[in-house]
């Protein structure tokens, strides 16, 4: 019995053993195959994350599948994981890459572009929108010669630019003409521009404030000026369209804008658009038309107006029966004009016998002047009205006739006797300009000297003293004179060089020297302008907008650089920072007459920012004429070709 038991016992054992070898066996398939149930669905959740694109995500998910594949059964499944989380790695770097060579083909870095567009492989989604923009960039980065041909100026000093044929002068500004009123001056210069100085309590300076200058401001908003003529206390100008702006006091109607207003800016004068030349009086002013006739405004308490009354005007009326006017000039209270058969004829004042018609009646409305009229028909050249007394040049040796109030020797015949016709000024010869002040006369004579008579208590003569001459004495230090303008107690000329010179009372600093004491000898007006040998201009960006891939040369066409003259030129790519061609900065290159290039290849400059600045230099005897420039750069294709 007990064997069979033990046999038994034998027997059970290894039968046990078996059956949980085959449980466990059968539990192990079960749970690697839910196990691998798990897994599909977090592969599945992988290649939506790679459809996305969102291929690291995707990575990190298929890293947790390829964890939980245990078995070795599922080897291959692994394998193919690997391959996909290497698939992702790739895909994910062809998107970085074309989108980084999108990022430098919009910025015009074109060889950059196809590199990185170059290297985005055939399996991704971009594969085929990378290769036609590689071939786009191949084609930009292909340049051709492309021109900048105008002169593009941001700005320029001492040039002026020539509208109708577009050259480019070196014209130093220069003085065209001075004007004295009762305690200011103005001057017109070659630019077109006014600059004014002295008293200012009304705004005569026209710079839009009533504050005295010592030196000279620019009148507001005038650009375009042909000449000037300062009154009292006010100032008018005629400017290239024929129009005429006045500034300063109105209480009269001075101005001519239709008010009795001051202003301290320009105003235009009602109603005139053809005026060829103007006058100012103390408080009435007058413009010579195209047609010959002439128009009046402002105080008229004595006929000054000429328009046969004595009523007050703030806008322009005709002077009666003047048609064929050629100068007009307004004095304190009276005003003469030259006609063109050589007579002339004045209205106004009278008291003194300044209006030269043989009385001391003031008269309305024109009245002829004698002797020089009869006698001397059509031999006046120019006339000028001030204070009390009137003169004029004859053309039959340039001598001078004077008339009216002397009491001060301004007639310059020796006396003190007043006049009612014309006398003859001693020792005059050869004048080219005459200017009537309050109480004393100066004139230009043909070889530039200056000689002046009557008052001198403030030096108004020019001679160095304070002592009165009735006779003509020469102004010191003045051989180069070119005009002449008075007023009250002062006087100043325009010489040649375009400099201006004034003498006499300086109360309010009318002689522009920044001081306030009176001159007996000349002094220069100072800051009007400056008298330079050297001129420059700057361009603009000429590559603004412009597809650059690299600046080639500059070309330029200079008519004329005469000895005496020359032309130089730096470039920039800043506007700050400036070089030559070879690139040294600060240093030019030289211009050359005709046709000319150079080459800025060395520059090695490739961005759309350009500019060049051209000096232009003179001894004054010459003027450097610059024609044309242009640019040439290499752009790049816009299209493939």
């Amino acid at each position: 019995m007990q064997e069979k038991n033990k046999q038994k016992g034998f027997i059970k054992v290894p039968l046990l053993i078996l059956i949980m070898v085959s449980a466990i066996a059968v539990l192990g398939v079960s749970y690697g195959v839910i196990k691998y149930s798990k897994t599909s669905k977090i592969i599945e959740e992988a290649n939506k994350l790679t459809k996305e694109e969102k291929y690291t995500e995707a990575n990190e998910k298929l890293e947790v599948a390829q964890n939980q594949l245990l078995t070795k059964n599922l080897g291959i499944k692994k394998q193919e994981i690997n391959k996909k989380i290497e698939e992702n790695i790739k895909l994910n770097e062809d998107k970085l890459e074309y989108n980084q060579g999108l990022e430098e083909f919009n910025k015009e870095n074109y060889d950059e572009a196809k590199e990185l567009l170059s290297k985005v492989s055939e399996i991704s989604p971009y594969y085929e929108d990378a290769k036609n923009k590689k071939e786009e960039a191949e084609n930009r980065g292909k340049v051709v010669d492309s021109f900048v041909d105008e002169i593009k100026i941001s700005s320029r000093e001492n040039l002026t630019l020539d509208t109708k044929t577009g050259q480019i002068k070196f014209v130093p500004i220069k003085t065209v003409m001075v004007t004295a009123g009762q305690y200011h001056t103005c001057a017109v210069l070659s630019d077109d521009t006014i600059k004014c100085w002295g008293r200012n309590n009304y705004g005569q300076l026209g710079d839009g404030t009533n504050i005295n200058k010592s030196t000279p401001v620019l009148v507001s908003g005038i650009n375009n000026a042909i000449l000037a003529s300062a009154g009292n206390d006010y100032t008018c100008a005629v400017l290239s369209n024929g129009t005429v702006k006045c500034w300063g006091e109105n209480n009269l109607g001075q101005l001519g804008n239709g008010t009795n207003i001051s202003n301290n800016i320009p105003s235009l004068v009602v109603g005139i658009n053809d005026a060829i030349s103007i006058t100012a009086g103390d408080r009435h002013a007058c413009v010579l038309l195209s047609n010959g006739q002439i128009k009046c405004w402002g105080f008229n308490g004595i006929g000054q107006l000429g328009n046969g009354t004595k009523i007050n005007k703030n806008n322009p009326v005709l002077v009666n029966s003047i048609e064929n006017a050629v100068s007009v000039s307004a004095g304190f209270a009276h005003t003469c004009v030259v006609l063109a058969n050589g007579k002339a004829k004045c209205w106004g004042a009278n008291q003194s016998g300044q209006l030269g018609d043989g009385t001391t009646v003031s008269k309305n409305i024109p009245t002829l002047v004698s002797e020089i009229g009869n006698t001397m028909t059509g031999n006046v050249i120019s006339i000028s009205a001030g204070g009390s007394h009137t003169c004029a040049i004859v053309l039959a040796d340039n001598t001078i006739r004077c008339w009216g109030d002397n009491d001060y020797g301004q007639l310059g015949d020796g006396t003190i006797i007043r006049r009612n016709i014309p006398i003859l000024v001693s020792g005059i010869k050869h004048a080219s300009s005459v200017v009537a002040g309050d109480y004393f006369t100066c004139a230009v004579l043909s070889d530039g000297t200056i000689k002046c008579w009557g008052v001198n208590s403030n030096g108004e003569l020019g001679n160095g003293t304070k002592d009165r001459r009735y006779a003509p004495v020469s102004v010191v230090g003045i051989n180069n004179a070119v005009s002449i303008t008075a007023d009250w107690y002062f006087t100043c000329a325009v010489l040649s060089n375009g400099t201006v010179k004034c003498w006499g009372s300086n109360t309010f600093s009318q002689l522009g020297d920044k001081t306030t004491s009176d001159k007996f000898f000349p002094v220069t007006v100072s800051n009007l302008v400056m008298v330079t040998n050297q001129a420059s201009l700057t361009s603009v960006n000429m590559l603004l907008d412009k597809t650059v891939a690299g600046i080639d040369s500059f070309k330029y066409i200079a008519s004329s650089i005469p000895s005496g003259c020359s032309l130089k030129v730096q470039f920039s790519q800043d506007n700050k920072d400036w070089y030559n061609s070879i690139g040294d900065i600060g240093k030019w290159d030289s211009l050359s007459q005709e046709n000319h290039i150079i080459d800025l290849s060395h520059l090695k400059w490739s961005s759309p920012s350009f500019y060049y600045k051209i000096k232009f230099e003179s001894d004054l005897t010459c003027i450097p004429i610059l024609d044309e420039i242009s640019v040439k750069y290499y752009k790049y294709h816009l299209s493939p070709l």
